[in-house]
């Protein structure tokens, strides 16, 4: 595999950026400057059609203005959704850089992603949902609409889903403009997209006085003091920020499945115990809860919601839903079965099958038409097509060569399928491994760009084994942290965290050669002041460069990683 020593150099304009993208990130978010009051929105453009043989869109937006921005979109089929920086046209911008993040529900799929901007440092797992990046330009943009990014990305579950900007989890949701030092200003409106449901588009308008608003779930919003009232918040001010602002999850009455009353916080209640939670501060003594067990919505595997009992629906083996968030069945807050369609297989057959299972089963091409008869599938013979960027497409001569529209590559011509791959890499691009396994084809910036290992240039996803790589985050003497194998990141003077660690949290110091402490927070919610690589070595949430054990809010976690049905049925029974 192809040594990594020379990924953690940068050239003088990427370690310029770098001071744009880190260094005014400690100042007040409250302070105006040239980009306040901006926002950040989603855009679909259903016009483009999303190929391999394309590495950049930010070309193909159109003018797109935020009242005109499309942020809902039908269907299963991939779309190409653009990040769009948006200004009043009262104000003159002057963006150098932007931080945010996405989040999205498991159904929903990233395919391919890029920045419209010069530089950009994402977090490791990026564009995965709960992840941001922070992206830069050489110039200074100045128009009231800025492209950011773009991703391909489509619903793979059927139902409808939504995908939402956030806050950078370590960098917020802001704009920094040209000044020196630059002038950070917050992301006002966050915008969201909806796969067959409506999205948001926060226009900016009037500026309204805002401050830091801890909710009840323990976040902290950038609200104005009658919209954090109207969501049961705590308002700090305004102009305070929620970098310097301590929020906790409210304490309150939580009645649990059992009619027993308990007072936790509104996570413990809703999340690890299937409670109600009553409201913030209401005492157990009298008690708020019936006496016999609580009803709630019972949500099944076919989607369907019925409002009975917690014992009544794990008896009927259905996962229940009785807490505050999804406390009825209208609307029916029980996610739906996988969407059938035509699946075509290589030789033109056709099955209905959800997408997932298609791919599964060698099919070539999905649609969400629930139809085989008359088939949809093209009787022409189907073969390998070779794209310019080394990627494989099943599909008919005409339509590789583009007698039928645009050529998409070389036509291989014979009756076999894209796996293995039998189309020659490009130059600059190869395997790029996950640790959890998983192959791509990608460039190497892009490949260490989401954290994970580049085997090379030209080599393949079909002779790289990535299951056999176990890899860490790595400490590199210049401060950056990398996922490499412990005999790489040696090599290349680098401090090991250990196997199966990762950059996010980064346990690096902020500077070579210096050792940063702080909390180190544990499962059994005990705090213990450490190194960042040692906390995460031992399994432990580090909370930050200089931070107390007394305030770091430790706590029991509660589990929140993504589980199947089964999993999710077996863990709350």
């Amino acid at each position: 595999m192809k040594s990594l020593s020379a990924r953690g150099a940068r050239t003088g304009l990427q370690r310029a950026l770098l001071f744009v993208l880190f260094a005014v990130f400690h100042l007040d978010p409250g302070w105006a400057g040239v980009n306040q009051g901006g926002a950040l929105l989603l855009h679909a453009d259903p016009s483009i059609e999303f190929t391999t043989t394309r590495l950049d869109y930010c070309p193909e937006l159109g003018s797109v203005d935020c009242a005109s921005a499309e942020t809902e979109v039908s269907g299963g089929e991939t779309v190409v959704v653009f990040a769009l920086a948006a200004f009043r046209a009262d104000v003159s911008p002057r963006v150098r850089a932007v931080s945010f993040g996405l989040r999205y529900p498991q159904n929903v799929r990233v395919i391919a992603h890029r920045a419209c901007a010069d530089f950009e440092i994402c977090e490791a797992g990026w564009p995965r949902s709960g992840y941001g990046t922070a992206l830069s330009w050489s110039a200074v943009q100045t128009q009231p609409t800025i492209p950011v990014y773009w991703f391909a990305m489509y619903n793979a579950g059927g139902g409808s889903a939504l995908v939402e900007i956030v806050a950078h989890g370590a960098q917020g949701a802001t704009f920094a403009d040209d000044t020196t030092p630059a002038t950070l200003d917050r992301i006002e409106g966050l915008g969201s997209l909806g796969f067959d449901r409506p999205g948001a588009t926060p226009c900016p308008g009037p500026s309204i006085p805002s401050g830091a608003c801890c909710l009840v779930s323990g976040d902290c919003e950038f609200l104005s003091e009658e919209e954090c009232t109207a969501v049961s918040g705590i308002y700090h001010g305004n102009s305070v920020s929620c970098e310097t602002t301590f929020c906790t999850p409210a304490v309150g009455a939580c009645c649990l499945p059992s009619g027993v009353c308990q007072v936790l916080n509104i996570i413990a209640c809703s999340e690890a115990h299937g409670g109600i939670w009553i409201g913030r501060d209401i005492p157990c003594a009298p008690s708020p809860c019936p006496d016999f067990e609580l009803t709630g919505a019972c949500c099944f595997p076919s989607g369907a919601c019925t409002w009975i009992s917690g014992r009544e629906c794990r008896e009927q083996d259905g996962l229940f839903f009785g807490n505050v968030e999804y406390g009825a069945c209208d609307p029916n807050p029980c996610p739906s079965p996988p969407a059938l369609g035509s699946c075509c297989k290589l030789g033109g057959e056709c099955v209905v099958l959800d997408r997932d299972d298609c791919q599964l089963e060698g099919g070539v091409s999905w649609s969400d038409l629930v139809l085989c008869d008359p088939s949809p599938c093209p009787q022409e013979a189907l073969g390998p097509c070779c794209t310019p960027n080394g990627s494989c497409i099943v599909t008919t001569m005409s339509r590789c060569v583009g007698e039928e529209g645009d050529p998409i590559g070389n036509w291989l011509g014979w009756d076999t399928g894209c796996d293995p791959n039998p189309c020659p890499l490009p130059s600059g691009v190869g395997a790029c491994c996950d640790i959890d396994g998983s192959c791509v084809i990608i460039t190497e910036d892009l490949c260490n760009c989401t954290g994970r290992i580049y085997a090379g240039d030209g080599m393949v996803c079909d002779v790289t084994n990535c299951v056999d790589i176990v890899a860490g985050a790595c400490c590199l003497p210049d401060g950056d942290c990398r996922l490499m194998p412990l005999d790489y990141c040696t090599a290349n003077g680098g401090q090991y965290a250990g196997d199966d660690t990762y950059c996010d949290p980064d346990p690096c110091p902020e500077e070579p050669g210096v050792r940063a402490v702080g909390a180190c927070c544990f499962e059994d919610g005990t705090c213990a002041v450490s190194g960042s690589v040692d906390c995460i070595a031992q399994a432990g949430r580090y909370m930050g460069d200089e931070t107390q054990c007394d305030g770091a809010g430790c706590q029991r976690g509660v589990p929140v990683e993504r589980s199947s049905w089964g999993a999710v049925k077996h863990r709350y029974r």
